[in-house]
């Protein structure tokens, strides 16, 4: 329900609603998760998808009629083949969603944290949205009830809690030129970007204007002052001994999610045996993305910061990075998010 925090900050305070709809439920080959959030402003533009296309033409109607000040409400969206030639999503799968208004009537509390977001404020709130029952579609700021969006179904209410993603760190040790398009790429996906460079010509802020922090420092110094993070990213980009091998060191040893560095087959090759007799275990080893990035063809800068990230995605998610065709099964996995039933209250007692 943040994707798109700032949009709905610089509506709302210039006095405009918008309508947010939000998928709630999903069943079989959903292309996008619970919690995922497209807006509809006053003036009709749209930001987000729902489905990747299958059902936002629908959604976008009852959107304009919520933000011109009709209730909440939830509409169900799939594909069988008696609606063959209606709105539905035509991969297979259904999508429950809730559209509803945010403007100055809604709470102090929830255009707060949509503002902490908007600023990258990291927080330990979450929001939650009423699905069943009297109140539908109301936004109420709360703890989180898990990691990630959680559908909590009670007796008198049920209700999706999502709470404001953490971003994970994504660490770019080398200021070089492919630091730049992986800065923006990574902060589009997501992530919280530092670059850190030891030489002052290349820890130039000027140089990356999407990454959160430039830092100069030895590039080891700097990991060993991060938290020991299983999400974080680890880019090693110097391609200088000097620099990766202490780092490598360090951040094999860390529970990083992906560690990856540039350099040639026979630099890597080289560059791992150094490893090795500095005692790197084989097991750590294999941890090691290198040469990094996915084999793409590509040798711009661009399309190479393109083919690392795409390989952080793969393995964040334990693909491959194949090509779509020359698999089998579900193109997306089932991501329904945590639910959680609280039973009636036996009568008589509490």
């Amino acid at each position: 329900m943040f994707e798109h925090a700032r949009l709905i900050v610089d509506e709302v305070d210039a006095g405009r609603p918008v309508a947010l709809a939000v998928v709630i439920s999903v069943s079989g080959s959903a292309p996008r998760p619970v919690g995922t959030s497209m807006v509809v402003t006053a003036a009709g533009r749209v930001r987000g998808s729902l489905s990747g296309g299958c059902v936002e033409s629908a959604v976008v109607q009852v959107a304009i009629e919520v933000v011109a000040g009709a209730s909440a409400t939830t509409e169900v969206f799939g594909y069988t083949d008696a609606e063959a030639f209606s709105v539905g999503l035509m991969c297979g799968g259904a999508v429950e969603v809730i559209v509803l208004p945010i403007d100055a009537a809604t709470p102090a509390e929830v255009l707060d944290l949509y503002r902490s977001v908007a600023e990258d404020h990291e927080s330990e709130a979450a929001l939650a949205v009423r699905v069943a029952g009297t109140g539908v579609g109301t936004l109420t700021r709360e703890m989180p009830a898990g990691i990630g969006p959680t559908r909590i179904d009670e007796p008198d209410r049920s209700r999706l809690v999502c709470p404001v993603p953490r971003a994970a760190p994504f660490l770019i040790y080398g200021g070089v030129d492919i630091a730049g398009p992986l800065a923006t790429l990574a902060r589009m996906a997501g992530h919280r970007v530092a670059v850190c460079d030891a030489r002052p010509v290349f820890a130039d802020p000027a140089r990356f204007p999407d990454a959160h922090e430039v830092v100069r420092m030895q590039p080891v110094a700097h990991l060993r002052e991060q938290p020991d993070d299983p999400a974080a990213v680890i880019c090693v980009l110097t391609h200088e001994d000097r620099f990766d091998v202490p780092l490598l060191i360090e951040a094999l040893g860390r529970r990083a999610a992906y560690v990856g560095a540039m350099g040639s087959r026979s630099t890597s090759e080289r560059r791992r045996q150094l490893l090795v007799d500095h005692g790197v275990a084989a097991s750590d080893l294999e941890r090691l993305h290198a040469p990094i990035g996915l084999d793409l063809g590509g040798s711009t800068p661009y399309e190479t910061a393109l083919a690392i990230l795409a390989e952080v995605v793969a393995a964040r998610n334990g693909r491959s990075g194949g090509r779509l065709r020359q698999g089998s099964g579900p193109l997306h996995a089932v991501t329904a998010g945590a639910v959680i039933r609280t039973p009636p209250a036996t009568p008589g007692r509490g």
